[in-house]
């Protein structure tokens, strides 16, 4: 038995992604849409003027707690959505699409977390969560893929030539 539907102005062609509060969809009407798990009631929707290619990845900031709902336009914008309200917190021209988070300490009492995202040309960028501003970038050519698996913090990356590689920090 159906324990709820929604409805809106567009498909929902690039599939969903859920947390424990949340499913969020991006629907080719243009609009993100956060629905909550129980009653499928619309916690907020975003307005993004654009297509978006995927569905959105919440990424949680651990030193701060915040959420985002993070998500590639098919004009290859990234949007950082805050999953509290709704609201826009950054967009990135040529952000690329959103992969994994990764917390690294700046200073022994600051951190800093930034999302990782292999944008279009195949190259690898770290965004500042907070911020929005590009932090670092392995070239495109480098890898033909990036992944995070649920049992390492550690981002993978696939090289063209086919070899598989963890990258980890300095220590």
């Amino acid at each position: 038995a159906e324990a709820w539907h929604f409805i809106a102005k567009g498909p929902f062609l690039s599939g969903i992604n859920m947390n424990s509060t949340f499913i969020a969809a991006s629907c080719h009407d243009r609009y993100v849409y956060s629905l909550g798990r129980k009653e499928g009631g619309v916690a907020w929707n975003f307005g993004a003027g654009k297509v978006m290619i995927a569905p959105p990845v919440f990424i949680t900031d651990p030193f701060t707690n915040k959420t985002y709902a993070c998500c590639e336009s098919e004009e290859n914008i990234l949007f950082a959505i805050s999953d509290a309200d709704g609201t826009e917190v950054w967009r990135i021209p040529d952000g690329g699409k959103p992969v994994c988070l990764d917390d690294e300490p700046e200073k022994p009492d600051i951190h800093r977390t930034s999302i990782i995202a292999q944008r279009r040309d195949g190259a690898i960028q770290a965004i500042g969560f907070t911020s929005g501003k590009p932090l670092w970038e392995i070239p495109a050519g480098v890898f033909s893929m990036a992944a995070q698996t649920p049992e390492s913090p550690a981002l993978w990356a696939v090289y063209s030539k086919g070899a598989v590689c963890q990258l980890k920090r300095k220590q």
